[in-house]
């Protein structure tokens, strides 16, 4: 393993000092011709995946020093090279994600987003339409969003939200995520308007994976624009999830749903656990949706996730039975104590307020059937605690 390491560092060194250095007879840097330079960035990947441990997966500081082999490219060769990765397939039937590729575009993402500016604005935008997962350069850059260039863009492209999800899987939850942040008052005004369309007339956006990536969008940005309308996201999920879907492209799976609200619970911008609880689910129409979902999930066995991952949301929208199973998980049963389950729910368990002396998490246990549940904080008090 650690002669693999060698022979990755030694590699990375001498693409590093290559950057410098001629490709097909040229300096390698922006009077390449753009065949000459997507090869260049062939040769780099390629070196650097013979030298890898095997895997496809690339590290954080291999990602940088690839990036600063290639960055000498310039803005309009990376992009050249970046119009030949292929579009992702993520959620499509029958198709393959090429793991090379998937490198090839990562790192030209992170070349870009080193390189780009705000005068590279209109040629980054022009590759949206065929390759829109070039937004990932726009979202490394919070400081464009005032760009009227952006804002143009955004409030034009979110009228096309569901024909969106023809040409990429991923690239609409970034699309959402921009247009969640942007201080634009128009771009506001228009992502209201588009969410509040696909919560009332759901049947116009038939791809479901919509509703989970506005969540992801709200818990990565806390828009207020979005969370007047979580309520009704949750309730459109409630009833589109399924427990095995069989269009996965266009259906979303009950476990997509509850992967989405673990990751919105501990890692969105929501604040600690509790806070982003009541951020998610306060009003009853999402605790409903959420029970239901959580329950669904129940009757199948939880095929396919972790308890906890429904179990825990279900306890936070007031569901006695649900925070009942969380104190059993807590407890290290079913999986282990360095488990997810367990893990998870020992996290959510801190939230309980609990203030009797000796062990905390027995005094709960003890006395989980006193439990009451303030349905506007969603959050459970053990009776004498507070």
């Amino acid at each position: 393993m650690i002669i693999r390491y060698l022979i990755a560092f030694l590699f990375l060194a001498s693409v590093l000092v290559r950057a410098d250095d001629q490709w097909n007879g040229q300096p390698v840097g922006p009077n390449l011709t753009p065949d000459d330079a997507s090869a260049y960035v062939e040769s780099v990947l390629k070196g650097w995946a013979s030298s890898s441990d095997g895997t496809s997966k690339i590290r954080p500081d291999d990602m940088i020093k690839l990036a600063a082999a290639i960055k000498p490219l310039g803005v309009a060769n990376l992009l050249a090279a970046y119009s030949h990765t292929a579009p992702d397939t993520e959620y499509r039937s029958n198709t393959q994600v090429n793991p090379e590729d998937e490198a090839k575009r990562a790192v030209l993402e992170k070349a870009l987003s080193q390189s780009a500016t705000t005068s590279d604005l209109d040629a980054l935008l022009a590759v949206y339409d065929s390759r829109p997962l070039i937004l990932s350069v726009l979202s490394d850059h919070p400081e464009w969003d005032n760009e009227s260039k952006v804002i143009d863009f955004l409030a034009a492209h979110l009228d096309q939200l569901a024909d969106a999800y023809k040409q990429s899987d991923r690239a609409p939850t970034t699309l959402l995520v921009l247009a969640a942040r942007s201080p634009a008052a128009s771009v506001q005004s228009k992502l209201d308007s588009v969410i509040s369309a696909a919560t009332q007339n759901d049947a116009n956006y038939s791809n479901a994976h919509l509703y989970v990536d506005i969540i992801y969008a709200y818990a990565q940005t806390a828009s207020p624009t979005i969370g007047k309308h979580l309520p009704d996201v949750f309730t459109v999920l409630a009833n589109r999830a399924k427990v095995a879907p069989s269009d996965i492209y266009n259906e979303v799976a009950v476990r997509d749903v509850f992967n989405k609200t673990w990751w919105a619970l501990q890692f969105g911008k929501l604040g600690g656990l509790s806070a982003a609880s009541t951020a998610l689910f306060a009003d009853q129409k999402s605790k409903d949706a959420v029970t239901k979902m959580a329950d669904e999930a129940s009757n199948d066995n939880y095929n396919g996730m972790q308890a906890a991952l429904a179990l825990v949301p279900a306890a936070a929208c007031g569901n006695k039975s649900a925070l009942k199973q969380v104190v059993e998980l807590g407890q290290g049963s079913g999986g282990g104590p360095s488990s997810m389950n367990a893990a998870f729910a020992k996290k959510y368990l801190d939230t309980i307020k609990c203030s009797a002396s000796g062990d905390r998490l027995k005094q709960i246990t003890s006395h989980i059937d006193d439990a009451t549940y303030d349905s506007t904080t969603c959050v459970w008090t053990i009776p004498g605690g507070q």
